[in-house]
């Protein structure tokens, strides 16, 4: 009998050894919720001869930590290209919460670089409808309310919108740089900002405290397991300015005449069109109309239509010579991009 007391004495000793570790068995699962209160029973009873012998019992509780784990990040390209006056430009940023809990995440907006010419309206927005994209109905829903995000649940991710309506005298490669930090804070109260959670990491663990260890990454200008997660975004200022210039590359004969070459009635005289776009931003849709001398019919006198990177296309109006034209287009002409087009005429 002894010895039965004495293998059940020894299991509670091991029950309660095992709750004063620093395992992540404490835990009924890794998502178990901050706060949960996990109660670990042991009950003790024997015989003593014919006596009825006594029972006890012994319970070992403690509060399920929160681990604050999240993360701040850009949704789309980190630099998006604005043209000066456009309105309605947007950077989204998704915060993920992975912490085994609710909370509020307080939304922080820095300027880290800007011209002399401010964009005239800025603005953050948050993903009203929460269908994680930022669209026209979020923008014009206006700014965040209060610069936080109220009770972000477990594993939700939630969508910022970043929003710059561009100044009309912003001029090319002008840049506005902005970061957003994102600070986790105690949730479980709708509508109200919770305080700043603090870290516990290097704390000793107390059962009956619920304490915040931070395992969040290092962001874009924040260290890691520091309760922060920042990311960045660029508003770069482009602008098209395209240059053409036409000129004649040449005119040969078609019959043998004594010297150089002349425009004379059978010549050939070889024309070439030339657009670059000197700016840093595309340009689409570029449309070239060439107008052609009344002396030259578009369908008899004007070979050999060629063009280097876009398309294009001869019109002839029936009702007059005169307005016999050539029409060339360009679906889009990038930054630096330089396109030609060249064709022959014959002198009537």
């Amino acid at each position: 009998m002894k010895a039965s007391r004495m293998l059940v004495v020894l299991v509670a000793v091991t029950v309660i050894v095992a709750l004063a570790g620093s395992s992540p068995v404490w835990a009924a699962g890794a998502d178990t919720n901050a706060g949960t209160q996990v109660d670990n029973s042991v009950l003790l009873s024997f015989d003593a001869g014919q006596a009825l012998g006594n029972t006890a019992s012994s319970t070992a509780s403690f509060k399920v930590d929160r681990r604050v784990l999240f993360t701040n990040t850009n949704a789309t390209a980190s630099t998006v290209d604005v043209f000066p006056g456009d309105v309605g430009n947007v950077i989204e940023f998704d915060v993920v919460n992975d912490t085994n809990g609710t909370v509020d995440m307080l939304i922080t907006l820095t300027l880290t670089s800007a011209p002399g010419v401010p964009p005239s309206l800025l603005s953050l927005v948050i993903d009203s409808d929460l269908d994680n994209a930022c669209t026209a109905t979020d923008v014009a829903a206006g700014t965040l309310v209060g610069a936080y995000l109220d009770e972000v649940g477990e594993d939700e991710i939630r969508t910022i919108c970043l929003v710059l309506d561009a100044a009309g005298a912003s001029v090319q490669a002008d840049t506005y740089g902005y970061t957003i930090d994102a600070q986790a804070a105690l949730g479980g109260v709708a509508g109200t900002l919770g305080a700043a959670l603090i870290n516990a990491n290097p704390d000793a663990w107390e059962a009956t405290t619920v304490q915040s260890n931070f395992g969040d990454g290092a962001g874009y200008s924040d260290a890691q397991y520091d309760g922060l997660f920042s990311a960045h975004g660029v508003f770069y200022v482009v602008n098209v300015n395209l240059i053409m210039s036409k000129s004649i590359s040449g005119v040969s004969n078609t019959a043998p005449w004594v010297g150089p070459d002349k425009a004379i009635p059978g010549s050939t005289v070889s024309y070439r069109v030339v657009v670059d776009n000197q700016g840093n931003g595309d340009a689409d849709n570029v449309s070239v109309l060439d107008t052609l001398s009344p002396n030259i019919e578009i369908g008899t006198d004007v070979i050999n239509i060629v063009s280097s990177g876009a398309t294009a296309t001869s019109t002839t109006d029936n009702l007059a010579p005169a307005s016999d034209t050539i029409l060339w287009t360009i679906n889009t002409l990038g930054s630096g991009s330089s396109v030609n087009l060249t064709y022959d005429v014959v002198i009537p």
